[in-house]
């Protein structure tokens, strides 16, 4: 049986690899019915159908994946479903972000995707767990480029921001963003 899990989880990347969403949703399919506790295609599942704008099929596809491995990767997927909802998603998106963390505290994208929900929700500590992104992971330049931009918008905030794309220029030296 794991021979043939295996060979549907390549079947099923290299379907994605070809913009082949549908395909490959049939294949992880078939994985979870043969194996219902392969928390990766549960997690890829999750992922297409997140992609797709099916935020309930997204949802119950990363909880089944936490329900296997309870995993930050799991749990990322979870937040990432919550911070494409309403203002009260959002909300859970910090709890599940944090979570992820918790589990796995240098899981950057984490990190990365909590500061935006938090920024988005106005609160005061998203620039400062913005930072926190580049502490764990120097070379993440979205995060340098958040931070220019958020600190461009205040009337003092033009030096900081330069400061912050040299900073990821260092990491990216070509990055149109940055320069």
């Amino acid at each position: 049986r794991q021979a043939e899990v295996d060979s549907l989880m390549r079947a099923a990347s290299a379907r994605l690899g070809a913009k082949d969403a549908k395909g490959a949703v049939a294949l992880f399919e078939e994985v979870v019915r043969i194996d219902p506790k392969h928390a990766p295609a549960h997690r890829m599942l999750g992922a297409i159908w997140l992609g797709a704008g099916r935020l309930d099929a997204a949802e119950e596809a990363y909880d089944r994946a936490r329900r296997v491995d309870d995993s930050a990767d799991a749990w990322f997927g979870l937040g990432m479903t919550a911070a494409a909802g309403d203002r009260n998603r959002k909300k859970e998106a910090v709890k599940r972000f944090r979570k992820a963390l918790e589990h796995d505290p240098k899981m950057a994208d984490a990190r990365y995707q909590l500061a935006l929900v938090l920024q988005l929700l106005r609160q005061q500590n998203a620039e400062e767990e913005m930072a926190r992104v580049v502490e764990t992971d120097p070379d993440y330049v979205e995060a340098y480029v958040a931070l220019s931009r958020w600190a461009e918008q205040r009337p003092d905030g033009q030096e900081e921001a330069m400061q912050w794309c040299e900073r990821g220029l260092k990491a990216r030296p070509d990055d149109p963003d940055l320069l």
